[in-house]
């Protein structure tokens, strides 16, 4: 895929860590991309794509819905999953969006908080009507 530098996945931990040029592949569509990738273990499974940002200075439960509302008020974002003992907000994007980490670092700023990202895009399976099965931000 272009743009993208390295993979590494853990099936054990249900995670991939993808090192990517975001000058070449907007973040939004490599999540999109890995959503929609057959999933090994067949039909009734399906791979979940999520940015994880680190949040610092996001401790309590005030914080967390701070970021979630500035990050939600980005187009193209679908869901925002903040974990405070982490200090890490996973963010998810709607199909065929253009976001880029960029945006949500500054939504995040111009709210008070400070994210930061190392080139990593973090995925989770989901199983057809179980829901998360683990990874990023749970």
């Amino acid at each position: 895929m272009k743009g993208v530098k390295s993979a590494k996945v853990s099936f054990q931990a249900k995670q991939a860590e993808v090192e990517f040029d975001e000058s070449r592949i907007p973040v939004s569509s490599l999540t999109q991309e890995m959503t929609a990738t057959p999933h090994m273990m067949g039909k009734d499974m399906q791979y979940g794509g999520a940015l994880l940002l680190k949040a610092s200075g996001m401790k309590a439960a005030r914080d967390a819905d701070a970021v979630r509302e500035a990050l939600a008020k980005v187009k193209g974002v679908s869901k925002v999953k903040p974990d405070t003992r982490a200090q890490t907000v996973a963010v998810e994007f709607a199909p065929k969006g253009e976001v880029k980490t960029t945006d949500l670092i500054k939504a995040a700023k111009e709210a008070g908080y400070t994210l930061t990202l190392d080139k990593t895009a973090a995925s989770r399976e989901k199983g057809r009507g179980g829901g998360d099965s683990g990874g990023a931000g749970d």
